[in-house]
């Protein structure tokens, strides 16, 4: 089940998933959707922030070892920010040391923008990605 977390406990649990699995520092306008499981446990966090105009940065994180994403979830994790949030561009920031992520973000269907060749901390390239809502498979019509 897809989720806004809306007490406070909740929402700090899911900023702790981003940080420790995107490395996701908190922003005031960070916005997060979760996953439940069936006992009500968070199991997957999509977090947006860095708004500016019509685009915003997105994050995907997860509880260690999960490799499947449910579908719901990523019915909801875009149409939140499109239908919901009004934004018309969304931008992923990936180290290209982590290619699960990256062939992750090809597979949603994302398309890497520019590189930044060995930018990020540990000498990886920074790849940003992006998808326009009129190129998301994801929206229901």
């Amino acid at each position: 089940m897809v989720i806004l977390p809306r007490r406070k406990e909740d929402r700090l649990a899911a900023e702790k998933i981003l940080y420790e699995t995107a490395g996701v520092q908190y922003t005031p306008d960070l916005k997060t959707l979760v996953w439940l499981d069936k006992n009500k446990y968070i199991r997957w966090v999509i977090g947006y922030n860095n708004f500016l105009g019509r685009s915003v940065q997105i994050h995907l994180g997860s509880i260690k070892g999960l490799q499947t994403r449910p579908r719901q979830l990523l019915y909801a994790a875009f149409d939140f920010p499109f239908n919901v949030l009004h934004v018309d561009l969304l931008i992923g920031i990936i180290n290209s040391v982590n290619k699960r992520m990256v062939d992750v973000a090809f597979k949603l269907g994302f398309r890497e923008k520019t590189r930044w060749e060995n930018m990020h901390d540990d000498g990886g390239d920074i790849i940003v990605f992006e998808m326009y809502k009129k190129d998301c498979r994801w929206l229901r019509k």
